[in-house]
């Protein structure tokens, strides 16, 4: 090609650069107002799906709460609806003996073994850190059930009917210890990850609820 046929190429360019420098700020500018409307609309929409739901849990929540303050009331007036709460009572008669022991007697044996086992392990092998007597099959079966045994608590104190749980200062604690403190930390068990100097004698879950290691033979 010819130095004069690319001037007449570049020369035929020319309008067509221009034309795109008028369009494209356009085009682009709608583009853009496009995005933000269609961004816009679906933050409304999720917005309101959220509110409505919230509004739904709310109103659901307000409708048992009443259910609630009607089967008390009728309990404490001997009224008609009582049967609500002999349901409730029914339930929580059922419960209560197996929460009790579990709490009083499963929970801390468990948690006492587990911590004296462990600790036992990595003092008779000569380990440096407790994660290296952790992986033996004991330890791992003695954490497992510990696991088991404190989720499946906190899920029987959950069907616990709540009116009566709220009415036991024992069950409200309980309920926040295993749910806040106990099961989160038996699941990931800090204790395994310190060195055995610094692990000390007691773990954070027997600490927590202040059981003796020594007390009881593993």
């Amino acid at each position: 090609m010819s130095i004069d046929d690319l001037i007449i190429t570049g020369l035929a360019a020319v309008p067509l650069m221009l034309l795109l420098a008028f369009i494209l700020p356009p085009l682009q500018y709608a583009a853009r107002s496009a995005t933000d409307q269609v961004s816009g609309a679906l933050a409304d929409y999720h917005f309101s799906w959220a509110s409505r739901s919230a509004e739904r849990a709310q109103e659901k929540d307000w409708q048992q709460a009443e259910q609630e303050f009607s089967a008390w009331l009728a309990s404490r007036l001997g009224g008609e609806n009582g049967q609500a709460v002999d349901e409730d009572l029914l339930a929580a008669q059922k419960l209560i003996p197996v929460i009790r022991m579990l709490l009083e007697d499963e929970i801390p044996a468990a948690i006492r073994r587990c911590n004296v086992v462990h600790r036992k392990i990595a003092l008779l092998s000569g380990v440096i850190h407790m994660q290296e007597a952790a992986m033996e099959p004991e330890c791992r079966a003695l954490r497992r059930w510990t696991v088991v045994l404190l989720a499946n608590t906190q899920r029987m104190l959950s069907e616990y009917p709540v009116r009566l749980r709220l009415e036991a200062d024992e069950l409200i604690h309980a309920s926040i210890v295993l749910r806040k403190s106990l099961v989160p930390t038996c699941t990931m068990c800090p204790y395994i990850r310190k060195t055995v100097a610094a692990a000390g004698e007691r773990c954070p879950a027997a600490e927590l609820i202040q059981i003796d290691p020594g007390g009881a033979h593993a």
